[in-house]
């Protein structure tokens, strides 16, 4: 497993998102966005972190966001070091 799918899985995982969560989650976002299509992993990295975001004011979101920017944080260290 690379170290960006790890970070994904981490990140869905934060965000109680299965499989079928994230399949629906880009199939959406997709017909929804046009112009701003989900189609690399990284791309999927960068929405989940954007839904984090978004989601942070309500009831445990802020607790998740942080996780999710610690996840995101640790896979960039884990980039530039390697």
């Amino acid at each position: 497993m690379t170290p960006l799918t790890r970070t994904i899985n981490d990140i869905a995982a934060t965000l109680e998102m299965n499989a079928i969560d994230l399949n629906k989650f880009i199939t959406t976002h997709n017909e929804l966005n046009e112009q701003e299509l989900i189609e690399t992993e990284d791309e999927l990295r960068q929405a989940l972190v954007e839904v984090a975001f978004s989601a942070r004011m309500c009831g445990e979101g802020k607790k998740r966001y942080s996780a999710v920017c610690k996840i995101n944080d640790a896979y960039f260290k884990e980039k530039l070091n390697s």
